[in-house]
């Protein structure tokens, strides 16, 4: 199965919480949130140290 650009962006977006409403509570939806944060790689940063 070849993913398409515009199912891998809708699928990020659901993951982040952001395709559409979801019944979680404020501190279920930060965990979820902060877990996501902590699984994908680190970003690379310039020479100086910022992004």
């Amino acid at each position: 199965m070849r993913i398409t650009a515009q199912r891998l962006n809708r699928a990020t977006l659901a993951r982040q919480l952001l395709l559409r409403r979801q019944p979680l509570g404020v501190v279920d939806a930060v965990r979820r949130l902060v877990a996501l944060r902590r699984s994908s790689p680190p970003r690379r940063t310039s020479r100086c140290g910022t992004v």
